[in-house]
């Protein structure tokens, strides 16, 4: 009887360590990071949203050109693929707002899957001002022509 018992624990033990327990996570895509491997997909996305952000912003007039500070971004893609903001801390309430319509305009994407589902996923950023090559994170790396900001990967 015991060997009998001792059989069906080493049995049941064996069939559920077999089980395939792995979570598969995959960060959203942008359309020009569709064949970008898993490994470098958290790379490419902060990119486009680097380029996007720098492209599209426009400071506000009631901000002095010679403007030094930063802005703090709390954003989520949902699982729709659509950004949205869900925190902005800034000095100056136009530069909230200004962040907060970029963040609105920016395309529609692949959203994030968790398990292969959709799902939304949480970002946090922080933008200096001047909005210059000197203030870019250091893994943002300055080129010419439209690819003007892009990972140092």
């Amino acid at each position: 009887m015991k060997t009998f018992i001792l059989g069906l624990f080493i049995m049941f033990s064996t069939l559920s360590y077999g089980q395939d327990t792995t979570v598969y996570q995959v960060s959203p895509r942008f359309e020009n990071c569709q064949e970008t491997d898993l490994k470098q997909l958290d790379h490419c996305f902060n990119q486009e949203v680097y380029k996007a952000l720098y492209a599209q912003f426009n400071l506000p007039e009631s901000v002095k050109a010679d403007y030094i500070g930063e802005i703090a971004v709390i954003f989520e893609v949902t699982k729709d693929g659509l950004f949205k903001t869900i925190y902005v801390d800034a000095q100056n309430s136009a530069l909230k707002k200004e962040t907060s319509r970029v963040f609105s305009a920016f395309p529609k994407i692949k959203p994030a899957t968790y398990n292969g589902n959709p799902t939304f996923k949480q970002y946090s950023m922080t933008l200096y001002f001047p909005l210059n090559e000197n203030n870019i994170p250091s893994n943002v790396i300055v080129t010419s022509g439209y690819d003007r900001y892009r990972y140092n990967c």
